[in-house]
């Protein structure tokens, strides 16, 4: 059984006495943190896989009176993060993002102007393995690719429900 780590996002003012012992009632070991008036939670739950961590948690959290907005992990990345997790040369990066290097079909950038350009690391991770260019510890990085769709998953999961409150009941079914 491993010990996994993530830092769920949260709605809400900031934690009371009473939403303490919310999280201690439900089993939950995490600390928390507010940045700009947002909520974090960084939660550790022993389980075999990463998803038998992540979902357990939020159900959990949700049953604690908590509105979580996603599972922040870091997914947007710069070429030098990019370069960093794959242990290649920032060159190397810039070179497959403009095409020049490498075997194309470079993702593109999520975010960013030309000078600073964030890339979503799932999109990366993916077309390293299919590239062939994952770096040296390749069952770490599949591991991390893992973790990866798993959070992705569930975000979008957290996303779409979050859109579905703000329809009207009728559209919401149509989406449904």
């Amino acid at each position: 059984m491993t010990d996994w780590d993530f830092t769920v996002v949260f709605d809400g003012p900031e934690l009371d006495d009473g939403a303490l012992d919310r999280l201690y009632e439900v089993g939950l070991d995490a600390t928390y943190s507010y940045v700009d008036g947002v909520g974090y939670l960084d939660v550790t739950r022993p389980a075999d896989r990463f998803a038998q961590a992540i979902v357990p948690s939020i159900t959990d959290l949700e049953r604690a009176g908590f509105t979580i907005r996603h599972i922040d992990w870091g997914d947007l990345v710069s070429q030098a993060d990019i370069a960093r997790r794959l242990d290649v040369a920032r060159e190397t990066v810039r070179l497959w993002a403009l095409g020049e290097r490498g075997p194309g079909g470079f993702p593109p950038a999520a975010a960013g102007d030309k000078r600073n350009k964030l890339y979503r690391w799932m999109e990366i991770a993916f077309w390293a393995e299919r590239a062939g260019v994952l770096a040296d510890n390749e069952n770490e990085a599949r591991e991390e690719l893992e973790r990866g769709w798993v959070t992705d998953a569930v975000n979008a999961q957290l996303r779409a429900r979050f859109a579905l409150t703000h329809l009207e009941d009728s559209e919401a079914d149509e989406v449904r």
